[in-house]
């Protein structure tokens, strides 16, 4: 799996041996497409056949999210060399003087012969907290001498959408792009049991991928799932109560626990108390709650339920037409980021739209609770949808005292 971009990256690497290094390397990806696997993958294979103490290639990572000072991350650059090198001289630096950092860094590396990699994970957490100090770290080839340093930049975000210095080089650029449907079922099938067969499993892996793929791309989350259920799955087939294949009959058992587990898939469970809660912030559950009434009302209703005085609603007679079908039948609409926000503000009463609250919706949408149906070009009048059950919005509105009923059409 990546092989493509595992040739590519291990080309990369390859170049040092000619001499060159590139100082910074960017590799993008959302989360749980394989980053850091396939970082740990190419250094294997261009440090194959090598002893332990002689590698060519030598790298430490560092997790960026567990920075929130300058002087720690010069202080975890200054480690991840050291551990790198196995270097046993001094490396106190001076508190946050990124001068002191680079002559400890460059007195190491005056050590070795072969570049060293530093791998910095979520990296994108520094261009938000720690501008200035990534700003000089991103600028090291002007600092130390040898080009004995590269950084492996490791982001969910795109580099475009980082603000990245402009005084800063332009990184080496390697994009991982999601897993495809195929991609993520044969990456689970090498998670099957030894003791259930292929037809079996590659039928269970279909319906996982019917219930979880537009929830969610992150493998970790679809091996844990997997994993989770499969027994339960299997049990009618292994009392041989139903064939193995009988594909619509073991659909049937397992159903409303997909269905349950879909709902409660970004909920944290509270054992103690059997419930559960989302762990978003305030104004993100109001969010979400108006996206699920801009998906399940009809544009034509929202005078009715969000402008005040708005005066007697004409009821229509009914029509000798058939039974009228409820919106949450048919499935749920496409809306505007202008209706969003203007339902969020009727139901908040609060008239807020700044950046927080683009960030929140930013968030929502990647966590797969809200989708986006329009193309990344189209910047103007973006459409979305929601992609939440009715039962998962009642709990998100419990949890902040909202009546759901009093706006939703179908209740009415």
């Amino acid at each position: 799996m990546r092989e493509e971009e595992l040739e590519q990256f291990t080309n990369f690497l390859n170049l040092s041996k000619t001499g060159y290094t590139a100082p910074l390397y960017f590799i993008q990806g959302t989360v749980g497409s394989g980053k850091t696997h396939l970082i740990e993958r190419a250094f294997d294979d261009v440090n194959f056949g090598c002893e332990e103490g002689e590698l060519d290639f030598r790298h430490s990572s560092i997790r960026c999210s567990e920075l929130y000072s300058s002087k720690l991350l010069y202080e975890a650059i200054i480690n991840g060399i050291q551990k790198a090198i196995g270097y046993e001289g001094e490396t106190k630096i001076l508190a946050d003087n990124p001068a002191s950092m680079f002559q400890v860094a460059q007195t190491m590396l005056d050590t070795v012969q072969s570049p060293i990699f530093i791998i910095l994970e979520c990296a994108h957490e520094l261009f938000a907290s720690l501008h200035d100090a990534i700003t000089v770290l991103l600028r090291h080839t002007k600092y130390l001498s040898g080009n004995k340093l590269s950084l492996i930049l490791e982001s969910r975000d795109h580099l475009h959408r980082l603000n990245y210095p402009s005084i800063c080089p332009r990184p080496v650029i390697l994009h991982l792009p999601e897993y495809t449907r195929a991609q993520l079922q044969e990456i689970l099938m090498k998670e099957k049991p030894e003791n259930a067969s292929e037809t079996l499993y590659h039928n269970y892996l279909q319906v996982i991928m019917g219930y979880f793929y537009l929830s969610t791309h992150d493998v970790r989350v679809l091996k844990h799932i997997t994993a989770q259920h499969f027994e339960a799955y299997a049990k009618p087939v292994y009392e041989q109560d139903v064939s193995e294949n009988s594909v619509i009959l073991l659909w049937k058992r397992v159903d409303p626990m997909f269905r349950a587990a879909r709902e409660s898939l970004f909920l944290k469970a509270d054992e103690t108390k059997r419930n559960t809660t989302l762990e978003l912030p305030y104004y993100s559950k109001f969010l979400l709650i108006a996206a699920y009434l801009a998906s399940y009302n009809s544009p034509k209703t929202d005078k009715r339920f969000f402008l005040k005085n708005a005066g007697k609603i004409r009821k229509r007679t009914k029509a000798a037409r058939g039974p009228e079908i409820k919106q949450k039948m048919i499935g749920p609409l496409t809306f505007s980021i202008d209706r969003l926000i203007a339902i969020f503000e009727s139901v908040t009463e609060s008239y807020d739209r700044g950046s927080k609250l683009l960030s929140q919706l930013k968030t929502l949408i990647k966590l797969k609770l809200i989708h986006s149906v329009s193309a990344e070009s189209q910047i103007l009048e973006p459409k979305m949808k929601c992609n939440c059950s009715e039962e998962f919005i009642r709990k998100i509105s419990a949890t902040v005292r909202f009546e759901l009923d009093n706006y939703l059409f179908d209740n009415v």
